[in-house]
Protein backbone atom coordinates (compact mmCIF):
# COMPACT_ATOMS: atom_id res chain seq x y z
CA UNK A 1 0.00 0.00 0.00
CA UNK A 2 1.60 3.53 -1.33
CA UNK A 3 2.31 5.44 1.72
CA UNK A 4 0.53 9.14 2.41
CA UNK A 5 1.88 12.34 2.83
CA UNK A 6 0.23 15.18 4.19
CA UNK A 7 -1.49 17.13 2.26
CA UNK A 8 -2.60 20.81 3.73
CA UNK A 9 -6.12 22.67 2.31
CA UNK A 10 -3.86 25.83 1.43
CA UNK A 11 -0.60 25.88 0.46
CA UNK A 12 1.89 29.23 -0.61
CA UNK A 13 4.00 28.94 -4.05
CA UNK A 14 6.08 32.07 -4.65
CA UNK A 15 8.18 30.07 -7.66
CA UNK A 16 11.70 31.90 -9.01
CA UNK A 17 14.24 30.44 -11.62
CA UNK A 18 15.60 27.69 -9.63
CA UNK A 19 16.37 23.90 -9.61
CA UNK A 20 16.03 21.99 -6.13
CA UNK A 21 17.68 18.49 -5.09
CA UNK A 22 17.29 17.34 -1.79
CA UNK A 23 18.83 14.50 -0.25
CA UNK A 24 22.04 12.59 1.31
CA UNK A 25 25.26 13.15 -0.83
CA UNK A 26 25.70 9.56 -2.15
CA UNK A 27 25.97 8.05 -5.18
CA UNK A 28 22.29 6.97 -5.71
CA UNK A 29 20.85 10.17 -5.67
CA UNK A 30 22.56 11.22 -8.89
CA UNK A 31 23.68 14.51 -8.05
CA UNK A 32 26.97 13.95 -9.74
CA UNK A 33 24.36 13.05 -13.47
CA UNK A 34 22.53 16.55 -12.44
CA UNK A 35 25.76 18.68 -12.13
CA UNK A 36 27.10 17.39 -15.48
CA UNK A 37 23.54 17.97 -17.36
CA UNK A 38 23.12 21.82 -15.33
CA UNK A 39 26.57 22.36 -16.68
CA UNK A 40 25.02 21.76 -20.06
CA UNK A 41 22.71 24.25 -19.68
CA UNK A 42 23.82 26.70 -17.52
CA UNK A 43 25.14 29.16 -20.30
CA UNK A 44 21.36 29.17 -21.96
CA UNK A 45 19.51 29.72 -18.97
CA UNK A 46 19.60 32.15 -15.93
CA UNK A 47 17.60 29.54 -13.63
CA UNK A 48 20.33 28.17 -10.62
CA UNK A 49 20.63 25.20 -8.79
CA UNK A 50 20.23 24.49 -4.78
CA UNK A 51 21.42 21.16 -3.23
CA UNK A 52 19.95 20.90 0.37
CA UNK A 53 21.58 18.19 2.22
CA UNK A 54 25.05 16.54 3.34
CA UNK A 55 27.03 13.27 2.66
CA UNK A 56 30.34 11.55 1.86
CA UNK A 57 30.54 12.88 -1.69
CA UNK A 58 30.08 16.73 -0.64
CA UNK A 59 33.42 17.28 -1.19
CA UNK A 60 33.80 15.48 -4.50
CA UNK A 61 31.01 17.21 -5.49
CA UNK A 62 31.41 20.74 -4.40
CA UNK A 63 35.06 19.73 -6.51
CA UNK A 64 33.23 18.71 -9.93
CA UNK A 65 30.73 21.88 -9.88
CA UNK A 66 33.96 23.77 -9.81
CA UNK A 67 35.89 21.54 -12.09
CA UNK A 68 32.51 22.62 -14.57
CA UNK A 69 32.40 26.32 -13.82
CA UNK A 70 29.15 26.26 -12.74
CA UNK A 71 30.30 26.51 -8.84
CA UNK A 72 28.84 30.23 -9.07
CA UNK A 73 25.46 28.99 -10.04
CA UNK A 74 25.06 26.15 -8.04
CA UNK A 75 24.75 26.49 -4.16
CA UNK A 76 25.54 23.69 -1.30
CA UNK A 77 23.50 24.40 1.77
CA UNK A 78 24.32 21.47 3.40
CA UNK A 79 21.73 19.70 5.90
CA UNK A 80 18.74 21.70 6.73
CA UNK A 81 15.42 21.74 8.44
CA UNK A 82 12.33 20.14 7.58
CA UNK A 83 11.15 23.52 7.65
CA UNK A 84 14.07 24.99 5.81
CA UNK A 85 13.52 22.43 3.18
CA UNK A 86 9.69 23.04 2.88
CA UNK A 87 10.46 26.79 2.32
CA UNK A 88 13.49 26.30 -0.63
CA UNK A 89 10.35 24.17 -2.09
CA UNK A 90 7.84 27.01 -1.71
CA UNK A 91 10.15 28.77 -3.45
CA UNK A 92 11.62 26.66 -6.05
CA UNK A 93 10.54 25.76 -9.70
CA UNK A 94 11.11 22.37 -9.66
CA UNK A 95 12.24 19.64 -7.70
CA UNK A 96 15.33 17.15 -9.12
CA UNK A 97 15.46 13.93 -8.31
CA UNK A 98 17.96 12.41 -10.78
CA UNK A 99 18.37 9.34 -8.67
CA UNK A 100 20.47 5.83 -9.83
CA UNK A 101 21.36 2.57 -8.79
CA UNK A 102 24.32 2.49 -6.73
CA UNK A 103 28.13 -0.05 -8.37
CA UNK A 104 27.07 -1.68 -5.17
CA UNK A 105 23.65 -2.04 -6.02
CA UNK A 106 22.28 0.30 -3.75
CA UNK A 107 19.01 1.65 -5.09
CA UNK A 108 15.94 4.23 -3.77
CA UNK A 109 12.48 2.76 -2.85
CA UNK A 110 10.23 5.42 -3.49
CA UNK A 111 11.69 9.07 -1.86
CA UNK A 112 9.66 10.75 0.31
CA UNK A 113 10.61 14.37 -0.51
CA UNK A 114 9.43 13.18 -4.62
CA UNK A 115 5.92 12.91 -2.49
CA UNK A 116 6.17 15.55 -0.13
CA UNK A 117 6.88 18.41 -3.31
CA UNK A 118 4.51 17.14 -5.27
CA UNK A 119 1.90 18.07 -1.81
CA UNK A 120 3.04 21.39 -2.11
CA UNK A 121 2.11 22.02 -5.49
CA UNK A 122 6.25 21.88 -6.99
CA UNK A 123 6.29 19.07 -10.13
CA UNK A 124 9.45 16.89 -9.99
CA UNK A 125 12.12 15.99 -12.54
CA UNK A 126 12.93 12.15 -11.87
CA UNK A 127 14.30 9.43 -13.55
CA UNK A 128 12.85 6.16 -14.21
CA UNK A 129 13.84 4.04 -11.06
CA UNK A 130 12.35 2.11 -8.74
CA UNK A 131 9.20 3.46 -7.15
CA UNK A 132 9.29 7.29 -8.79
CA UNK A 133 7.39 6.52 -12.31
CA UNK A 134 4.58 4.88 -10.00
CA UNK A 135 4.02 8.74 -8.79
CA UNK A 136 6.08 10.83 -11.32
CA UNK A 137 3.55 11.01 -14.47
CA UNK A 138 5.65 11.95 -17.42
CA UNK A 139 3.92 14.99 -19.23
CA UNK A 140 1.58 15.73 -16.63
CA UNK A 141 3.11 16.27 -12.42
CA UNK A 142 6.44 16.41 -13.43
CA UNK A 143 9.12 14.73 -16.16
CA UNK A 144 11.14 11.53 -16.28
CA UNK A 145 14.06 10.89 -18.06
CA UNK A 146 16.07 7.47 -17.77
CA UNK A 147 18.71 6.77 -15.52
CA UNK A 148 22.26 8.61 -16.03
CA UNK A 149 21.16 9.81 -19.33
CA UNK A 150 22.90 13.36 -18.90
CA UNK A 151 21.93 14.76 -22.08
CA UNK A 152 18.17 13.74 -21.46
CA UNK A 153 18.12 15.26 -18.06
CA UNK A 154 19.71 18.42 -19.69
CA UNK A 155 17.56 18.75 -22.14
CA UNK A 156 14.67 18.78 -20.16
CA UNK A 157 16.21 20.89 -17.03
CA UNK A 158 16.70 23.43 -20.26
CA UNK A 159 13.45 23.03 -21.57
CA UNK A 160 11.35 23.42 -18.24
CA UNK A 161 13.35 26.71 -17.61
CA UNK A 162 12.20 27.57 -20.86
CA UNK A 163 8.03 27.55 -20.22
CA UNK A 164 6.00 30.44 -19.48
CA UNK A 165 4.50 30.58 -16.15
CA UNK A 166 1.51 29.13 -17.96
CA UNK A 167 2.54 26.09 -18.76
CA UNK A 168 4.60 25.85 -15.34
CA UNK A 169 0.73 26.84 -13.65
CA UNK A 170 -0.33 24.06 -14.96
CA UNK A 171 1.92 21.31 -13.94
CA UNK A 172 1.64 23.20 -10.30
CA UNK A 173 -1.75 22.35 -10.33
CA UNK A 174 -1.52 18.90 -11.49
CA UNK A 175 1.67 17.73 -8.75
CA UNK A 176 -0.74 18.98 -5.95
CA UNK A 177 -4.01 17.26 -7.44
CA UNK A 178 -1.36 14.15 -7.85
CA UNK A 179 -0.68 13.25 -4.47
CA UNK A 180 -4.33 14.51 -3.24
CA UNK A 181 -6.07 11.46 -5.32
CA UNK A 182 -3.44 8.76 -4.20
CA UNK A 183 -1.02 9.34 -1.68
CA UNK A 184 -2.65 11.83 1.19
CA UNK A 185 -2.12 10.40 4.50
CA UNK A 186 -5.80 11.26 5.39
CA UNK A 187 -6.97 8.75 2.47
CA UNK A 188 -4.19 6.30 2.83
CA UNK A 189 -4.70 5.97 6.30
CA UNK A 190 -8.09 4.94 5.99
CA UNK A 191 -7.17 2.87 3.46
CA UNK A 192 -4.59 1.00 5.84
CA UNK A 193 -7.58 1.35 8.64
CA UNK A 194 -10.15 -0.71 6.53
CA UNK A 195 -7.65 -3.67 6.01
CA UNK A 196 -6.63 -3.87 9.34
CA UNK A 197 -10.90 -4.28 9.69
CA UNK A 198 -11.44 -6.34 6.95
CA UNK A 199 -7.70 -8.97 8.96
CA UNK A 200 -9.32 -8.62 11.79
CA UNK A 201 -13.09 -10.14 10.59
CA UNK A 202 -11.61 -12.50 8.70
CA UNK A 203 -9.71 -13.98 11.74
CA UNK A 204 -12.63 -13.81 13.84
CA UNK A 205 -14.42 -15.73 11.04
CA UNK A 206 -11.69 -18.29 10.68
CA UNK A 207 -12.42 -19.18 14.33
Amino acid sequence: MPIGVPVEQTVTREPRGQFLHVGRLVEKKGTSTLLRSFAKISSETDWELKIVGDGPLRNELEALSRELAIDSRVVFVGAQSSAYVRESMETSGILVVPSKTAHNGDQEGLPTVVLEALALGVPVLATRHAGIPEVVVDGQNGWLVDEGDEAGLARTLLGVASMNAIELQGFFSRARESVEKSHSLETQTAKLEELYDELIEGAQVTK
